[in-house]
């Protein structure tokens, strides 16, 4: 179970993605949260970009 541990939920977020992700993500070298949430909708939706 994830607690209120702001780093240990930024790793459980992280880790949980799709490898393509993950890698991008930690590029960016988050410091909460919401920036890997943020950066992978926006990942996601270059891909779907790149997909069509």
């Amino acid at each position: 179970m994830i607690g209120n541990d702001p780093e240990e939920k930024l790793s459980h977020f992280v880790e949980g993605l799709k490898p393509m992700f993950k890698m991008n993500v930690r590029l960016s070298v988050p410091k909460n949260f919401r920036e890997p949430v943020d950066r992978s909708l926006q990942i996601k939706r270059d891909w779907k970009d790149v997909d069509e």
